[in-house]
Order: structure tokens, then sequence, then C-alpha cells
């Protein structure tokens, strides 16, 4: 299901005679080194038919944006077409050579020996510096000036050009100078160096050609898709292959490294374990072969040598060579396929049924009238698509996006991280999130799709150069490529769309968008605000207030008037960019527009800027509620209070960072992470810390501390602004509130902190200013958390643990991302799931007797976690107990003699040790079997609900019964099994799960926060009634309950027959 990884060509000092190559115009057969002529002499007739030739590629329809006529240099090779099937030997899924039924006609392949140049869709702008072997028309503003032979000693060392010699070298340069538009500053550098190379770009996969399709192929594919059902069934946890999978699994688990895994084979040889480089061996053929394809790239990662820079032999931004003086390259970029990943989901039928989930529930909210959103298949974006036909390269198909139920949705995300605390290496892994899974699976690191790293020490300055193999291989995947589907068990051609990318502003607009980053004088690429720098100062950062100060020109836009730049503009602007004939040109207009050049992203089918790149929603938060707090403590920018006084005191604020530590111990660990001492160290405050201590601690804990109510308003406004921005679920309606709720707070935020005073601008930054657009981004791309980057924090932290030199660190990140995704093939080709779980225990599990009811009981939500115990109700210490069980019963059958009931009550009870709600949250009991540790945090309070009879003063009248909520401590979780008894009113056997639990004489202050200073009186109370567990923080004399938001609505009851509620 692999390509092979093809390797670099290499220079030797006896250069091979090419082989002839045919001329892609006529058909001739001609001398690589005489092609361009070739071409040049094939254009001049006239008449086309004299330079007709069989092709088998398909038109493309020229995009309005670009020229006509392409340059030389891109019409004398053609881009290969490629596909992602590997050969027979790596799999035994049918490769496209013996696919001959669904790909024959894709497109023609030029020969290996053949110089290979990637076509792009980005226009071609001519060279800004004319010189007197290749001069452009000068304009009138520029007049030409009489061009001078530089000077040999301050050229840098490499390859000379002699710039007054009309040779067949100069020329096919100068044809490649001219598809150069990334950067015109170092085009009259590469023209005089001659920084010019053979094509060393390996191809992703190789098409056949036509005359590798024939009957016996056809016979053969037929033959080898019987072998593949064989072989994906093949692998079981009986089989030899399945303990070097295992050894695999420990190896990379626990980062063992290769003499200590040669050593553990001498210490015990009666284990059947492979060498380490046999059994990698192994595992690359059991995945199909899968391995990286490299490109070379600069030692400084400055750009990767792809696409139209595959023949420059220094880099264009640092002039280091691109190859050490052997030959080798110093540096390659490892690039992982994503398509032989996806054919793998396909292989096992347990994976191909997971990957129609998108299918299945696209719909599930199209014909709704509250036009409700709960995925991003709701998302305006996907509709679109649904409804419009795939265009490749400007080509329309005959067919529709995800018009086939197994087309897949995937997104792309990058961020860069530090590799070491101290030393600044960088890295930037780009992983892809498959959109076909379930939510509930589809973060999980194991379906996440790693393509790669780019490698440090610097960030790059060509981003597009590295995503430009990421463009090829989308490119080729929505065409389709041959697949095996398991549960339908046949052939198919997989397509395979990525419409939406992530990840923070300076990632998206470096890697992803080529914009300009978030202190630009264009910040937002959402919206056509202006930024506006502080006058008279040093601080060249533009800010975007929406009302400006006093003397600056005014704002055209409001709150409520944000218009979108469409896709059409972005990429007209952005070719606009690209074609500026001068270097200063270049930079008013990437000032102007806010864009850097055309991204090549752009050639993505369905891609649709700027909703195809939403916002991320965590460090959004991250960022805002980070000055937020400096702006409360006084901290932000050396900016005070001005005209307000919303500034904590030094004494108030450390009594906040004391009471958080303290109320640690009463918040359950499910609600997040401890949080540090806000007052005294923010240093290890997370994205996660910011948003736990806002959300639940900072509510109750800035109670009655602000110096005017209207901070704390304004406060509690956001953090409600923020519970509905993260809920699952939006209606229209809901939008429509939490868009006005949103320009509310904004236009307060401005009044309160900026206070429209020129000195105080910078509180007005542009993660500030994006929250305008967050609900029209809920609406275009989908619910916020559908894309945010929480996945990609934590990928990038299991990536950190692998770095086990410090001296090679990005071959240990390279050598942990192919192992990672290899074994995650293995996994889903032989359907592993449940033989190789997540993680390899280290010690047996604690044995524990849990209990859980039928599907469609009453008790279905409900799971019981051991230890389990028995409990006799005989002994006087559990007299209280029995009689507490009796009055439940009594009211539950409606009965009036308690001593009747005593005495048919059974004689046991089992007893466990903690409830779990399905899908929520876990509560524990304090008589329960509990380990007391140092530093545990409570999670025994909990919140349920009761039906109470709000005339039960006045029995003469029918009752009324209505839910509250009540909040209490869990004692004891156990299971009563009672038989038919007519004396109790038992009419069949029935078995009840019941909780006993310490409730607590609750009350509601002024901001609706339940809180109580004592405790009530112990009751029995049905497992059905239990909401969720909640935390508690201590306010004086007083306990405050800390709830998460989302789950505690109110239950709706249904009585199915009003008689029951009568007395009896």
């Amino acid at each position: 299901m692999v390509a092979p990884s093809l390797s670099v060509r290499k220079k030797s000092s006896v250069k091979p005679q090419p082989k002839r190559v045919i001329c892609p115009h006529c058909g001739a057969s001609v001398h690589p080194s005489t092609v361009s002529r070739h071409i040049r002499q094939a254009k001049a007739p006239q008449d086309p038919s004299q330079l007709a030739i069989p092709n088998l590629s398909p038109p493309v329809t020229p995009n309005p944006l670009q020229p006509a006529t392409p340059s030389p240099s891109q019409s004398a090779v053609s881009s290969p077409s490629q596909s992602a099937i590997p050969s027979p030997s790596q799999s035994a899924i049918p490769s496209p050579s013996q696919s001959a039924v669904s790909s024959s006609l894709q497109s023609a392949v030029p020969s290996p020996s053949q110089p290979v140049t990637p076509s792009h869709s980005r226009e071609a702008i001519p060279s800004p510096t004319p010189s007197s072997s290749h001069s452009a028309t000068p304009s009138p503003s520029h007049p030409p000036s009489q061009p001078q032979p530089p000077d040999p000693s301050a050229l840098p060392a490499g390859p000379s050009v002699d710039l007054n010699e009309e040779s067949e070298e100069n020329q096919e340069n100068q044809e490649w100078i001219d598809i150069l538009g990334d950067d015109n500053r170092m085009l009259p550098v590469i023209e005089r160096t001659g920084l010019m190379d053979e094509p060393t770009t390996p191809p992703l996969y190789r098409q056949p050609t036509l005359e590798e399709f024939d009957a016996d192929t056809m016979l053969k594919e037929i033959a080898d898709l019987q072998a593949a059902r064989i072989r994906l069934s093949a692998i079981t946890p009986e089989s030899p292959e399945f303990t070097s999978i295992k050894a695999y699994k420990l190896q990379m688990e626990i980062n063992l490294g290769h003499n200590a895994f040669h050593k553990l084979r001498r210490t015990f040889p009666e284990l059947p374990l492979p060498s380490l480089k046999v059994l990698h061996c192994e595992m690359k053929q059991l995945s199909g072969g899968l391995s990286f394809v490299r490109y070379d790239m600069c030692l400084a990662s400055c750009m990767a040598f792809t696409g139209k820079y595959a023949r420059l032999s220094r880099c264009m931004y640092c002039r280091h060579p691109r190859r050490c003086p052997n030959g080798k390259p110093y540096k390659q970029f490892h690039y992982l396929p994503f398509l032989p990943q996806i054919q793998s989901l396909y292989a096992n039928t347990t994976s191909a049924h997971m990957m129609r989930y998108r299918a299945e529930h696209q719909d599930d909210n199209l014909h709704r009238s509250d036009e409700r959103i709960s995925d991003v298949y709701d998302s305006k974006l996907y509709r679109r698509l649904r409804q419009s036909y795939v265009t490749v390269d400007g080509k329309q198909l005959d067919r529709k996006y995800f018009s086939d139920p197994r087309d897949v949705f995937v997104g792309c995300m990058t961020d860069g991280f530090q590799v070491f605390k101290r030393a600044k290496h960088t890295a930037w892994p780009i992983i892809l999130l498959n959109m076909n899974l379930d939510p509930a699976i589809r973060y999980q690191w194991e379906n996440v799709i790693c393509i790669g790293l780019i490698p440090g020490p610097k960030k790059p300055k060509s981003f597009n150069s590295f995503m430009w193999v990421y463009a090829e291989e989308m490119v080729q995947a929505a065409q389709g490529v041959p697949t095996y589907d398991a549960e339908a068990d046949g052939m198919f051609d997989l397509h395979v769309y990525g419409p939406l990318g992530s990840g923070d502003m300076p990632a998206v607009a470096s890697a992803l968008t080529c914009t300009k980053n978030h202190n630009a004088k264009h910040p937002c690429r959402f919206c056509r605000i202006e930024g506006v720098p502080i006058v008279n100062s040093s601080n060249r950062i533009h800010y975007v207030p929406m009302k400006r100060p006093a003397g600056y020109p005014a704002n055209p836009l409001t709150t409520n008037n944000l218009a979108t730049i469409p896709h059409d503009e972005f990429i007209t602007r952005a070719k606009l960019v690209d074609a500026a004939p001068t270097v200063k040109d270049r930079q008013e207009l990437q000032q102007q527009f806010g864009i850097n050049c055309t991204p090549v992203l752009s050639r993505l089918p369905g891609i649709c800027f700027p909703y195809s790149f939403p916002l991320d929603f965590m460090h959004l938060l991250e960022n805002l509620l980070k000055n937020y707090t400096k702006l409360l403590s006084g901290d932000f920018k050396g900016i005070k209070n001005g005209r307000e006084t919303y500034i904590f005191s030094d004494k108030v604020w450390k009594e906040i960072g004391t009471a958080t530590v303290t109320a640690n111990a009463t918040i359950p660990s499910s609600f997040g992470r401890r949080i540090p001492n806000i007052a005294e160290d923010r240093t290890f405050f997370t994205a996660e810390a910011y948003v736990v201590w806002f959300t639940l601690y900072a509510p109750i804990l800035l109670r009655n501390r602000f110096s005017r109510p209207k901070y704390y308003k304004h406060f509690s406004l956001l953090i409600n602004i923020i519970n509905r921005l993260l809920s699952f679920v939006s209606t229209r309606a809901e939008r429509d509130i939490l868009r006005a709720d949103i320009v509310k707070w904004y236009e307060e935020y401005e009044d309160i902190f900026y206070q429209y005073d020129p000195a105080r601008l910078p509180t007005c930054l542009i993660t500030v200013h994006t929250w305008l657009h967050l609900v029209d981004l809920m609406e275009q791309s989908g619910p916020l958390w559908g894309y945010w980057c929480w996945v990609m924090e934590r990928y990038c932290s299991r990536l950190l643990r692998a770095v086990t030199s410090r001296k090679h660190p990005y071959t240990s990140l390279n050598r942990r991302i192919l192992e990672t995704q290899t074994l995650l093939a293995i996994r889903n080709t032989f359907n592993l799931h449940d033989a190789l779980p997540r993680y390899t225990l280290a010690y047996d599990p604690h044995t524990t007797t849990g209990w859980e009811a039928e599907e469609d009981g009453p008790y279905s939500d409900i799971k019981l976690h051991g230890p389990r115990r028995v409990i006799r109700l005989d002994p006087s210490e559990f007299a209280s107990l029995r009689n507490r069980i009796a009055v439940y019963l009594m009211t539950r059958n409606h009965l009036s003699n308690r001593a009747s009931v005593l005495s048919h009550l059974p004689k046991k009870i089992s007893q466990y040790t903690k409830i779990q709600l399905k899908d929520g949250d876990t509560v524990s009991s304090v008589h329960g079997s509990n380990r007391l540790e140092e530093n545990q945090r409570l999670a025994t309070f909990c919140q349920y609900e009761l039906l109470v009879d709000a005339l039960a003063r006045n029995r003469t009248v029918r009752p009324v019964l209505d839910g509250r909520t009540f909040f209490g401590e869990l004692e004891r979780v156990f299971v009563l099994r009672l038989r038919q008894n007519p004396a109790i009113k038992q009419n069949q056997d029935e078995t009840l799960v019941l909780l006993d639990i310490h409730s607590c004489d609750t009350s509601v202050d002024t901001y609706n926060f339940f809180e109580y200073e004592r405790h009530g009186a112990r009751e029995i109370v049905d497992a059905s009634a239990l909401r969720a567990v909640v935390g508690r923080i201590r306010n004086g004399s007083k306990w405050t309950f800390v709830r998460r938001p989302g789950v505690f609505e109110h239950a709706t009851y249904i009585y199915d027959d009003e008689d029951e509620l009568e007395d009896d």
C-alpha cells in the first residue's frame, strides 16, 4: 500500500551518459542537453497538426488570473501524475500497474531518466533585473541600465555562469528563472551565480505507462485481489509475526535503543526476537512498505528544494550550498505519504466501517429548522462543497465532492515546538485529522496521521517549498487512487479532500496562508480592518481598535459590519503580489494586502479562503486569558488603571492566589490539572490551566473583590461567552444571541481597558479583535472544537519524549514518526485493534468486580466499579442504613407501615466503590475502599435531582411534582435485589441501584452560585437521579459548589400514567 522510498540521485565524478528522452511536443527522441532548443524549434510551426502527439494527460483549463502562454521551462517538461499504490513486492493490495480498469488513462509519465520539472498553478513573473543575455522589456518607470559584468571576487562559491555567452545552459537557467516567483530579491543572485542544478526531487508515486496495460495485467489484478483478502486475514495474535509486532511496539514505547535491544536478546536468547534491523524490515514489509520520501533542504531550514526550486544548487536566502563536496545533500526533509496510511484504514472491516461515519451522519442536521450545528459536516463550507464539482488545477471533473461514502475528509494542522528547553531548536510537525471518524475517537493520537516534520534549527523562510509536497499528493488524491475496501470486498477509487487547515496565528500565516503576521498593518485574514501604530513611538506594531483615538483617521468598519474578503479577491491580490515588477512594488503590495505570496495550498481542491483556515480557539483563549490576567494584576505592558479602577491590590491578588492553591484539594481531578498560585508563578500555566482557572475557579474567587460591580459583570459575561463557544451543539437562535453578547463584551472591553487613549492601544490586540469573527466561523467552518489545536499540542509532547540525542534530535523525531505510523498501519491493516492496545501495561491490572445493567434497562447509563463488598444489614451498626432504605421503599411503593417494610428487607446488599455515568463523570463513595493519599483530590460530592411535591403541606389536593437540584456527599453506592412480595407492593423481581447521600443545606447567592454551610439529613436516592460530580471552594465559613458547564441541564420527566401520582 506504500510507495517505495526513492533515494535522491547523487553526483559522481564520472558523469554517466544520459538516455535519450521523448519530446512532449513532437514525440521525437532527443538528447536531454538539447531539449530546450528542440522545444523552441518545435514551437516554430504554426500548423497545430504538425505538433499533435498522443497525450494521455487531461487538458487543464487555464486560470483567468494566469498568463495564457506558459514559460518555456513549463512547456519543456510535463509534471508527473502520481499514485499511492505500491508495487506487488511491497503489498498484496494491487498496485496501479495492476489496476488497469480504474486508472489506466489518468496521465502520461516521463521516463525515469528524463528530468522532471513539477508544474505549478501560480503565474510566472518576469525577472526584475535585466541582463545582457536575458533582459525583460523595460517599463517607462524603470529605464534599462547598461549591464556590467559582475566582480568574480564578490560572488560566493559555486558554479559560475558566463552571462555574456549565449549558451543553452544560460537559456535553460533563464527559463527556470522565469517561474521563480517566491522572492524577487534573490533572482539577480541566482542569475549571477548560476544556482541551477539538475532536478532531483523524487516523485511520490509512479503511474503505470500505457504499454504496461494488457490482458495479463488485468488477470493478475484479479489474482492479486484474491491474494489481498488472504493476506489481510493472515496475522492473528497466534501468528509468529505477532511476537515481532509486540516487540516493535514495546521498543517504540520505552525508547529502547539499539544497544539495549541487543543486550535484551543476548540476556534472554530463548525469546524469539530478531535483530533490530531485521525487526524494522519486517515491520516495513507488514505495513506495505511505508517509508519516507526524502527531499533536499537548506541546512539552515530556510527552504526545501522541491517544486520550482528543485533545480537550485544553493539556498535562495542564505546561499548555503545544497550538497556536500562528496555529492550528498547537507540536509533532507522526510515526508511520509498519507495515502498509504488512509488505505490501511479500508483494509479491514472494522476500520472501514468506522470510516463511513461521515457519510452516515452528514445529513443529521440538514433539514432541521433550527439550523443546528453539531459537527464540521454542518458547516456552510462542507455543504457548498457537496454541491460543487471537483476542480483540480483548473479542470472540472465529472463528480462532486464527497459524493462517494468512502471519500475522506481530512484537516491539515501544523505548529512549531521547541526541541530543547534552553537551546533554540524548533521543529514543525504536520499532521492530518481524519474527519471521517466519530468525534469521540477522531482526536485520539492513534487516529492522527502524521505526514512529516520540518526540522530546525530555525523557522523556515519558505513554507511553500515544504508544503508543495503535501499539495502535490493532495492533488493526486483528489483525482482518485485505486484502493481495496474490505467491507465491500472490492476495489474502488479513493478520493481524499483537505478543505480545512488550522493552527495558531503565526503557524497559519506562515505555513498555510502566506499572509502577514499578527502585528502587521493588515493582520486579520477575515476582514479588511487596518491596524494603526502608536504615533511618535518606536513601537512599530499595529493595533486594531474598532473605535480609534482622537486625531486618528476614522475606522470605516463597525462591530456589526465586518465584511469578509472573498476567496476570488484573496487569490487576485496574491497574484498581484507575485506579479510585482520590482522588489519595492512587491513590498508595497504585501503591506497593502497583508499577503506575502500565493500560498501553494491554494492548489488544493476545495480550498476556500479565508474559511478553510479558521482560527484556533485554544490559542485564542490562552492569549486572551493570559493578557486579561495581566490587566487585572497591573502587569500588562506598564498600563495601569487610567480613569478606571479594575486592578486588584497586591493584598487581594495574593489572597486569590492562595485560595486557588487551597481549592485544588476539593476539585476533582477530572476537572483539570492542579492550578499553581496565579499570583506568584504563571510560568507553568498552559492553555488548559488558564481555561480551568477562568471558567471554574475565578467566577467564585473574584466575587465581591472588584472595586466596582461592572467589572465583575464584564468578567462574568466573558465566562458565559466562553462556555457557549465551547458547547458541542448550537442553534441559529443561540448563535444570534451569542453574536450580540460578543459585540457587547467587546465594546465594554474597549471602554474599560482601552479607554480610547492612544497610549493604551496595546490593549487592542488582534487576538481580541478576532473574537468578533468566532460566530461566523462556527457557521462557515463548523464548531470551534472541531479544529482547535489541543490534539496538536498533545502530539508535540509525545514527539518530544522521543528525543534521545542532542546531536541528532531530528533523526530521533523522524524515527518516532515513522515507527508510530508504521505500527498504526499494521494495526489497521490486520485488524489488531483489540490485540494491540494503546499502551502496554507495566503491571497486571487490579482485578475488580463491577456491575453493569442491560442496555435497555433503567440503569443503562450507569456503571459501578469495584471492589465489590457484601454487607449484611443485620448488625446494629447498619440500623440507620436499614431505616433509610425502608423510608425510600415506602415513598417509592406508596406504603405507610415502616415495620412491615423493615421485616421484608433483604438481608444483604452489594456495595461498590464508584459509580460512573455513561460518557460522563465518576463519583467516589466515602465508605468505598478508596486509597487515602497525601495529595488526593476529593470527588465524593455530587449533584442530583429529585421530584418534590410543591404542595406537600396540603394533603387534600393532588400533588404537583417538580424537579429540583440537590447537592450532597456520596457515602455508599450499592445494589439492592428485591423479590416479588405483595406485602410491600413489589409486583416483580427487581434490581435497584441506590445511593446513600449525606445532603447539604444549599442556598443560592446573588450570582446564582449554590453554596452551603452545613450538612443536612442522610437519604437514599435512586442512582438514575445522579447528574454529575462537583467540586467545592471554601469562601469564609461557606462552601461554594463548582460545576462544569454543559452537564447540568434539568431532566425532563414524562409520566406514562397520571394515576401513578395518586395517593394510595
